[in-house]
């Protein structure tokens, strides 16, 4: 059900677009002390002073009581749901609407878009939405309601009408319209016979129409008004006009000029050029409904406006966005914007969606003055602005869907591209992009292209160098750079320092950035909890895991491990290449192990190896009771603290499971 209040005018509650009469003026009086602050609570020593001024009633409380159950009989009646709609809490009553719902607060929300697209230079746009916002309008606001504070409204509201029609009448002189406006700028000078903004534009509309007798006559009139009432004269910008319409000046000398349009903003960074990535590529501009590299024209369709690209920290996902905008560029003629979200900037908050849509606004041209305070209105101005524009955005390294929402543009011809560590769910409409390292030749290239042709001779030392680098362009980059700035060093030198040296994360840095520093970006975001289990699962004797053995590990219960290793999933620090079994990337694995002996106490680590192979020990032993349920066996003492085994429906899961974990059974054994 469409339910709506008007106060721009009779006060009224709308259903479904027909008005539903209310009772006495003390009734609509309540309505609209609270229609002002919709979705905010007002006490009742604000509502006592709304209604009566300083005369209440004998029992000012049990009235204003009175009126709201009346009141919310009414919104009963209207929506079906009264008591959700009117809210008592603690001395206060809140209309629980939201605010487009109640006319003025929409009438607000129009006419501050439409400055703001004066602003930005969109004179068509603004225009539709000053009339849509002046459309709003019935006539005298709270009209019939005695008070103070009634007529304190009434005077805020004519006010910014008035405000609202000077932003639409200098945009329709600019558009020539000088015969139309002549009448109705007439009239309203007629009701604020001080205004010289107003004075301004009626001479403007006369003299544009070929009338310079009854544009000179405004102004004679207004200075006359001045001096009697005010004992002042006209201002300069008054005066100016005056002059220019005497000596006879071109039209457009008078026409107030437009704001100059903000050039379609391009604010993304420089990049290196992209290697391989010819299928993600491909898939994002087909998404966008562009041609594929090397593809004439372009397919049909709408715009896809929301990409995620996910992956782990140094996989290149700002690189590729960065590329794949760059390569729109063409299509989305309104901009190219970049914005750093800074989830993982070392030192630094992630942006709030306030701070993130004030310099996205602030890059689209609106002035700083412009811009609203409260988030929703920021959101609601953001998507206006793009509602008729093609821009490509790129939200890079962003936090998580909080973040995000308020910066979506909803009906928009632009793309968005988001780029995250983690995946990016909860969003409609997101179409995502898994990021996964580089194909080895696509890591060989990357190497050669940056270390030089002339320094990677060696083929067989470059791939074992890209292998160690776990074929990730961060650790390609930053190994080719090393070796780039070490004139004496050969490939050889690199390799034997990556295989025989402090480890391959100590090794893997230029002089600026370390490989281990973007794993522990990522792994400062964790939980203390994730980050205890991230730890233990560097301690893993086999090539990967499963939630079980993970649980005996990290000694908790299997349904928590399951939602740790789902973040640790999500924040791309562990990979699943098959169902519900999980391994590291080569280089975060070393990472993991390395965080354990720098951080575990040695006891710690012991008893949660212990506690892993008396898991293997007691599960081994149970799976191969389902799988050969004859063989003679002795009887194993079971361990201490050993968890118990998976719930293995029957025998072939169990053998399943002993084909899955064969190499970390034998790692244990080993061990």
């Amino acid at each position: 059900m469409d339910l709506g209040i008007r106060v721009l005018g009779p006060v009224e509650l709308r259903r479904d677009g027909r008005g539903d009469a209310l009772g006495s003026a003390k009734e609509r009086l309540v309505l609209a002390a609270l229609a002002l602050d919709a979705g905010r609570p007002v006490s009742l020593d604000t509502l006592i002073r709304r209604l009566w001024d300083d005369a209440p009633p004998a029992k000012p409380r049990a009235s204003v009581h009175a009126y709201a159950a009346r009141l919310r009989r009414r919104l009963r009646a209207a929506d079906g749901d009264g008591g959700a709609l009117l809210v008592q809490q603690a001395h206060t009553y809140t209309l629980a609407v939201r605010p487009e719902q109640v006319d003025c607060h929409r009438f607000h929300d129009l006419a501050h878009h439409a400055r703001a697209l004066t602003d930005s230079g969109d004179d068509a746009q603004a225009l539709e939405l000053l009339r849509e916002a002046e459309a709003l309008w019935r006539g005298e606001p709270l009209a019939g309601l005695p008070g103070l504070w009634a007529e304190h409204v009434r005077a805020g509201l004519e006010e910014k009408l008035l405000a609202a029609r000077l932003t639409r009448f200098g945009i329709e002189l600019r558009r020539g319209r000088f015969a139309e406006l002549v009448p109705e700028v007439g009239a309203l000078l007629d009701q604020y016979p001080s205004d010289e903004t107003l004075a301004c534009q009626l001479m403007t509309a006369a003299y544009g129409c070929g009338r310079q007798t009854d544009a000179l006559r405004v102004y004679d009139t207004v200075r006359r008004h001045l001096r009697e009432h005010l004992g002042t004269d006209p201002g300069e910008a008054l005066s100016r006009l005056h002059r220019l319409v005497l000596n006879g000046a071109p039209v457009h000398e008078l026409v107030p000029l437009p704001e100059p349009a903000v050039a379609a903003p391009r604010t993304l960074p420089s990049h290196p050029e992209l290697v391989g990535r010819e299928d993600e590529l491909a898939s994002l501009l087909r998404a966008a409904g562009a041609p594929e590299p090397g593809t004439p024209g372009a397919p049909r369709g709408a715009v896809i406006a929301l990409q995620a690209i996910s992956g782990m920290a140094g996989v290149g996902k700002s690189l590729l966005a960065l590329h794949a905008a760059r390569h729109l560029g063409p299509r989305f003629p309104d901009g190219a914007i970049h914005l750093d979200l800074r989830a993982h900037s070392p030192g630094q908050l992630p942006l709030t969606p306030e701070a993130a849509l004030t310099a996205l606004l602030r890059v689209l041209g609106v002035p700083a003055g412009a811009l609203p305070d409260s988030l929703d209105e920021l959101v609601g101005l953001w998507r206006t602005l793009l509602s008729a524009r093609r821009a490509v955005i790129v939200l890079d390294d962003a936090a998580g869907p909080e973040q995000l929402r308020p910066l979506l543009p909803g009906a928009s011809p632009s793309l968005v591209i988001i780029t995250s560590r983690r995946r990016i769910t909860g969003l409609p409409g997101v179409r995502p992009l898994l990021l996964d390292v580089l194909p080895p030749d696509d890591a060989v290239t990357l190497f050669r292209r940056l270390a030089g042709p002339e320094r990677t001779e060696r083929a067989g030392d470059v791939a074992d160098i890209v292998r160690l680098c776990g074929y990730l362009p961060l650790g390609v980059e930053l190994a080719a750079g090393r070796l780039a700035s070490r004139p004496a060093w050969t490939t050889g030198t690199l390799l034997h320092r990556l295989t025989h040296g402090h480890g391959r994360l100590a090794e893997i840095r230029d002089g600026c950035r370390e490989i281990a520093l973007a794993f522990e970006v990522s792994y400062m975001t964790l939980t203390t909890e994730e980050r205890t289990v991230f730890r233990r699962l560097g301690l893993q004797l086999g090539p990967d895991f499963e939630p079980f053995a993970t649980a005996a590990l990290a000694d908790l219960p299997v349904a928590r491990t399951e939602r740790v290793l789902e973040s640790l999933l999500d924040a791309h620090l562990i990979q699943e290449p098959k169902p519900e079994r999980y391994t590291f990337h080569d280089l975060l694995g070393e990472y993991a192990r390395t965080l354990s002996l720098s951080e575990d106490p040695a006891d710690e680590r012991q008893s949660a190896i212990l506690r892993l192979i008396d898991f293997y020990v007691v599960a081994a032993d149970a799976a191969d009771r389902l799988v050969y349920p004859r063989h003679a066996r002795p009887d194993l003492p079971r361990p201490a603290r050993a968890a118990a085994a998976p719930p293995w429906p029957g025998a072939a899961a169990a053998r399943g499971w002993l084909v899955a974990e064969r190499a970390g059974l034998i790692a244990a054994e080993r061990h």
